[in-house]
């Protein structure tokens, strides 16, 4: 566990001007509409610095992809599900695929399991790109599971909407984790995603209505969230890892897991930034 001390946070437009939060379609990301020096340093950190090109066995990432020209991908709760089934398919051990033969006799075959090479912690689907929280367990682990699951996708995507070529926006990216904060911060990061775009999810029937777009990313079905939270089971997603941070003896690692992503307990916010060593890299 890194000792460093709270660093002092320039203020944002500051470090909007001086290059520090790069100049993109929405420079400051925000939560529910509110701006925060959290998601300020995520959104810096994640997705253009430490892209990783050869990938260690045992080492954690946050890998992600989006759509060719930021095209949606998901347009449906069938394509979500289908999503969802590739990761299935290739992360439980128990999965069988059934299989019409040429006889017509339905025999169920075991799929090509990449439980021995990789393991997904989190992950979240959005319309037009995904977040995974991946654990190499062989150096060609990620790399397969990714490639088999976004071509699958693809051939599936062509098929329904008639379309020809790639979906995605080049190779997916990927960012080592480099330490523990790092690891929890990157998996609220992943679960609060969806909060930007619930309400529009809400309006076309993917998500049920709640009253508040955070408190309704527990009924969001194609993020991890709803995992976490003990509230469904994936047998294919491994939630130990980070929930293993959050035990407690007067609550649940659930509960306080929850407080911790949707802002509930600065202190276990601020304690976590306090001690995150990669932000004082990025900031002095």
């Amino acid at each position: 566990m890194s000792s460093a001390k709270r660093v002092h946070l320039q203020p944002i437009p500051t470090l909007y001007k001086i290059g520090i939060i790069p100049d993109r379609d929405d420079p400051y990301p925000k939560q529910n509409g509110v701006l925060t020096y959290e998601n300020v340093l995520l959104y810096f950190y994640m997705p253009y610095r430490n892209i990783v090109k050869q990938f260690s066995e045992g080492a954690y990432y946050h890998a992600y992809n989006r759509g060719y020209n930021k095209q949606v991908i998901f347009h449906d709760k069938q394509d979500y599900a289908t999503f969802m089934f590739l990761l299935k398919k290739y992360l439980d051990l128990d999965f069988r695929e059934a299989k019409v033969m040429k006889s017509g006799e339905i025999v169920l075959i075991k799929s090509n399991s990449l439980v021995k090479d990789v393991e997904l912690h989190a992950f979240s689907l959005m319309p037009n790109h995904f977040h995974m929280l991946i654990k190499q367990k062989s150096k060609k682990g990620m790399p397969k599971l990714l490639s088999r699951v976004s071509q699958a996708y693809t051939h599936y995507y062509n098929e329904k909407y008639e379309k020809i070529g790639s979906i995605w926006q080049g190779t997916y990216k990927a960012v080592l984790i480099r330490n523990e904060q790092q690891f929890l911060h990157v998996s609220r990061y992943i679960h609060i995603n969806v909060s930007e775009i619930l309400a529009e999810l809400i309006k076309t029937g993917i998500v049920p209505d709640r009253d508040s777009p955070v408190s309704g990313l527990s009924l969001y079905e194609y993020s991890s969230y709803p995992t976490y939270l003990g509230l469904k089971k994936l047998n294919w997603l491994k939630t130990e890892d980070v929930l293993y941070h959050f035990r407690s003896t007067t609550q649940s690692k659930e509960a306080r897991y929850k407080k911790f992503v949707e802002g509930k307990d600065a202190r276990l916010i601020e304690d976590a930034i306090a001690n995150t060593s990669y932000i004082e890299g990025m900031i002095m």
